[in-house]
């Protein structure tokens, strides 16, 4: 049987008879994502950023995040800047983190005072 990678995965899902069993990937997405101020995420970007990125760099940063208005409602509705590549390749490390956090995390407005 050959082996179910991520490229995969979707056709590879079984389906089942009955009227309990949906497949969730058929259905529109609720949202999910938790909003959270643009220092918070940078504080949980920042943290995971250190703790994923190569040794070696000691130049590249993760920059503060910023609303964006969303085109697309499965798009976060923010972005950072991301520093230029680098030789230890520490783009694709902020490149991975800005996808994987935006699905979790919306920006919030900010708080007038």
């Amino acid at each position: 049987m050959p082996e179910v990678t991520s490229a995969t995965f979707r056709a590879a899902r079984l389906r089942h008879a009955g009227s309990n069993q949906q497949d969730p990937s058929q259905h529109p997405r609720m949202k999910n994502r938790t909003e959270i101020f643009p220092a918070d995420l940078y504080v949980l970007l920042e943290r995971e950023f250190k703790r994923r990125k190569p040794n070696d760099c000691a130049q590249c940063y993760i920059q503060l995040p910023y609303r964006v208005d969303r085109l697309d409602p499965a798009a976060p509705n923010w972005e950072l800047i991301i520093p230029p590549a680098c030789p230890h390749g520490c783009r694709v490390v902020i490149e991975d983190l800005v996808q994987e956090f935006g699905g979790l995390y919306d920006l919030a407005h900010e708080r007038r005072t």
